[in-house]
């Protein structure tokens, strides 16, 4: 899950949004949490749930992922270090369906998919930078990318 001025700055702003009366019906924002840590997801239910917010728990990456696929979410907060299909799969995964998705129903422009192969490019960059800080080896993250090749090579 991240955690930091960023994500305070986030909720601070989706609070003050919810809580704000204005007289107009808003939507409400969906948010699908991803953790294996229940106590926090709990933690994490009452405090979203007092400012107006509905938020969705899945306590596994596998079945988070499905229901991530099934949409219906305006935001994703995913923990990393999971048993299983960990947060930086998930991710991955995430991106490449819909990477996939798009090339493939010719949606996107040649400027776009030129975007998109520097966007995996910066991918692929942070993921090096995670695996440094997380102590972990590059092949623990050389992941395939289906029609465009492995990851890391």
């Amino acid at each position: 899950m991240v955690r930091g001025p960023r994500f305070a700055r986030w909720i601070l702003t989706m609070t003050t949004n919810q809580n704000s009366g204005g007289g107009t019906a808003q939507a409400r924002t969906a948010i699908l949490l991803i953790d294996d840590d229940i106590e926090l997801c709990e933690l994490m239910q009452r405090f979203f749930t007092r400012r107006g917010m509905d938020l969705e728990l899945v306590h596994d990456g596998r079945r988070g992922l499905a229901r991530a696929l099934g949409g219906g979410h305006d935001l994703l907060l995913l923990d990393v270090m999971m048993p299983g299909l960990d947060g930086f799969e998930l991710l991955r995964q995430l991106l490449e369906r819909q990477a996939i998705r798009r090339m493939e129903g010719g949606t996107l422009s040649d400027q776009q998919v030129e975007e998109m192969g520097l966007a995996l490019m910066k991918l692929e960059a942070k993921i090096k930078e995670l695996v440094e800080q997380f102590g972990l080896k590059p092949e623990d993250l050389n992941l395939a990318l289906g029609p465009l090749g492995n990851l890391l090579e």
